[in-house]
């Protein structure tokens, strides 16, 4: 009888671990998509620090979740501990100095293995640095105005970047090198992102034409790309995130937060105001938006002094409002960690890319708040 019961232990003990590898498998394939919203709590823990002297513009998380690198208006570039709990290596221009930024560095990325970082700005430049020690490897020239947007397709070298310039451009860090340029935005392209698409042997990856008030998805090996454009009222989209191969959110000056399909040109959810009216009862505009890939949870960042995490339904055709974590400033650009258990904020007392006004009380910081899951094995 013991043996019986050690056996059907074994058994099943065998039968948990499949399933994990498979589960995790398949969501490094992107072919899972977990439900997880309901599950999630603000742990209570966070970690603010200030890195910058201007407003932070960018945020993002290494792979192995160690380290965060912010950008910032000043020309700066910092890299954080997160165990040690301190700066440990940073970017700052110097006189003279061509591997250094001159201007404001909008946006930053990192490659997969955490073997780069790149970085860009309104010196038309995206410049390559080695993640570990921060040396520079190399400059990458083609814009012509400001870059607003980078993004590496996940677990691969290949670079995507976008530019007030109106293009898109393709590169290659394996050989360090320019590949294409993709045409179509009738405006300054603001934000951009893009998945695998490994299973299908596609690559693909979405923009935000901001004033042109369309999402444009690029299908790279047919050199060919589909519009979606904003609803009737919309003014500017601005900010965008995949939620997975099929779908993203994106975030508008006017208020609204949309879900959408690919297979629908128009959204299948809109939030007005989702972030409420301002003083001067203005809608606050949706300043960034992010996703925790191929789950259900998404966030949005405003000026209203809040970020706020929402669940996707099932149908995509609505969106809860289910957390809230309180942070002055503009939140100029949100970043899940891999593992969906760390939130980083590059905050600011100025917009990411203007003067137009700014919130006094704010700090100029990053902050990087925690998340837990009541999972359900």
């Amino acid at each position: 009888m013991a043996e019986q019961q050690n056996e059907e232990g074994e058994s099943y003990d065998n039968e948990v671990i499949t399933h994990r590898l498979r589960d995790d498998a398949l969501s490094k394939v992107a072919t899972l998509h977990r439900k997880v919203a309901e599950e999630v709590r603000l742990s209570g823990t966070a970690i603010q620090y200030k890195a910058h002297r201007y407003s932070t513009v960018a945020v993002v998380i290494s792979h192995d979740g160690r380290y965060v690198v912010s950008c910032s208006k000043d020309a700066t570039v910092a890299k954080y501990d997160l165990e040690e709990g301190k700066i440990v290596a940073s970017i700052k221009y110097v006189k003279g100095n061509c591997t250094f930024h001159r201007g404001q560095i909008f946006c930053l990325a990192i490659s997969a293995n955490d073997r780069y970082l790149v970085t860009g700005g309104s010196d038309a430049i995206i410049r390559v640095w080695n993640f570990s020690n921060l040396q520079h490897v190399k400059n990458l020239t083609g814009h012509m105005n400001a870059i607003t947007g980078l993004v590496f397709r996940l677990n691969t070298q290949q670079l995507y970047s976008c530019s007030k310039d109106r293009y898109v451009k393709l590169w290659d860090l394996e050989q360090l090198g320019y590949v294409d340029t993709l045409f179509g935005h009738v405006d300054a392209v603001v934000d951009i992102d893009a998945l695998s698409r490994q299973i299908f042997i596609k690559e693909r990856l979405i923009t935000a034409g901001s004033q042109d008030r369309t999402v444009r998805l690029w299908k790279v090996p047919e050199d060919s790309h589909l519009i979606f454009n904003g609803y009737a009222s919309c003014f500017s989209i601005d900010c965008l995130a995949l939620i997975n191969e099929d779908h993203f959110v994106s975030g508008s000056a006017d208020g609204s937060l949309c879900i959408w399909s690919i297979f629908k040109k128009k959204p299948v959810c809109t939030e007005l105001e989702a972030h409420g009216r301002g003083a001067d009862n203005q809608a606050n505009w949706i300043v960034s938006v992010a996703a925790r890939r191929y789950t259900d949870l998404i966030a949005s960042g405003s000026c209203d002094g809040f970020v706020r995490l929402w669940k996707v339904a099932d149908d995509y055709k609505s969106i809860t409002n289910i957390l809230s974590y309180e942070q002055s400033g503009f939140i100029n650009r949100l970043r899940f960690s891999d593992d969906g258990e760390e939130v980083a904020c590059a905050v600011g007392q100025e917009h990411k890319f203007g003067r137009w006004w700014k919130i006094a009380e704010a700090k100029n910081v990053i902050t990087v708040f925690s998340l837990t899951y009541d999972t359900k094995e």
